[in-house]
């Protein structure tokens, strides 16, 4: 199974208003991004993703963006 194993999470150079949470999975050479979002509305730590797959770490992505509008 493919999992997180570094993490990065900084702003967009194409939109300075969104950070992006860039992944590398495995050994793959290359970091992937994996979602955006607005830190006004949404806060993450790279450590969250270490250990998750693809899939998991977009669940927990879209759980805390329910929650924001829920609340």
């Amino acid at each position: 199974m493919n999992k997180i194993t570094k993490c990065d999470i900084h702003r967009c150079i194409s939109d300075p208003t969104l950070m992006g949470v860039f992944v590398w999975i495995n050994d793959d050479p290359d970091w992937k991004l994996l979602f955006t979002y607005y830190p006004n509305e949404l806060v993450f730590d790279a450590d969250e993703f270490i250990g998750l797959t693809e899939e998991d770490a977009l669940d927990l992505h879209w759980q805390r963006d329910l929650e924001y509008f829920q609340s």
